[in-house]
């Protein structure tokens, strides 16, 4: 195979000078979004629990399928390094998972699964079903612009806590100091974060299947 050229963009915060976390998002590159499932399939209301929080357990985790069935990335594209985030936890390669660990060794849950193209014609070997055991409540949510274009926490809750695609939001530095992968609290829950070291190996492995809104730093 032959090696990809990847152009790196590192991001600072105009205000501070330092790299900038991540919002993480699902690709907006269609060739990479595919769709998954669990084999079996996972009913809803066990998956609740991943969906809402960090506060499962390990009965909990040990019922969770450890098959995940893929489609076909459009245009011939070889199988994405990472698949999914909001709703269903993430599965991402060894490559990815690694990494992570050796930012926050024993932080968060690595479940294998394998990954087999759902028509029965590839198999991708193992990947790992990230579950974040870590929050953060660093979101300022009067400077984060959401979905109506509009701030300010009435403003986030009418638009369901979207933030929004088109004005990176804004975090304090000091509650997330530290931290590598994280989700929001409260109604933020849903959403993930990465810091700019995961953000940075991302681009520049080339690793696909997330895009990263940068974030801006509040000191």
């Amino acid at each position: 195979m032959g090696s990809r050229s990847v152009r790196m963009i590192v991001y600072y915060s105009p205000t501070t000078g330092e790299m900038m976390p991540f919002v993480i998002r699902g690709t907006n590159i269609a060739d990479d979004a595919i769709v998954k499932d669990f084999y079996p399939a996972l009913p809803v209301e066990q998956a609740r629990p991943f969906i809402l929080g960090t506060d499962f357990t390990q009965e909990e985790i040990d019922q969770l399928p450890r098959t995940h069935l893929v489609e076909k990335p459009a245009g011939g594209k070889p199988q994405p390094d990472m698949m999914g985030w909001n709703f269903y936890p993430p599965v991402i390669a060894p490559v990815l998972k690694d990494f992570i660990e050796t930012l926050e060794p024993g932080v968060h849950e690595f479940v294998p699964v394998e990954v087999k193209r759902d028509d029965g014609s590839q198999e991708f070997g193992t990947y790992y079903l990230m579950l974040v055991r870590q929050t953060s409540d660093a979101l300022l949510f009067d400077e984060t612009n959401w979905d109506g274009g509009q701030y300010g926490y009435e403003a986030a809750r009418k638009e369901r806590f979207l933030i929004s695609h088109f004005h990176n939001p804004v975090l304090r530095a000091l509650a997330c100091a530290g931290l590598h992968i994280w989700r929001g609290t409260g109604k933020l829950v849903k959403q993930s974060f990465c810091s700019d070291e995961v953000g940075q190996f991302i681009k520049e492995k080339g690793l696909r299947g997330w895009y990263l809104q940068p974030c801006q730093m509040h000191p």
